[in-house]
């Protein structure tokens, strides 16, 4: 193996191995992104829910004893 083709080889391991952890990072970043739009979803639709049971409750008429 030639000087040249040894450094060409590392050179070519070495952006191989800058593109997969680049992938590997933006795939994390897109994961976690997701998590927090869907926990924010969550958390708005927990939220209007709870609100609505309040106003259901307010608005529902009190239940006689029939015992």
């Amino acid at each position: 193996m030639s000087y040249d083709s040894a450094e060409t080889w590392f050179v070519v391991k070495r952006n191989i191995l800058l593109v997969s952890y680049s992938f590997e990072r933006t795939g994390k970043l897109l994961e976690e992104r997701e998590l927090r739009k869907l926990s924010k979803h969550r958390a708005q639709a927990y939220s209007v829910s709870a609100r609505e049971s309040e106003l259901f409750s307010e608005s529902r008429p009190f239940a006689l004893d029939t015992n």
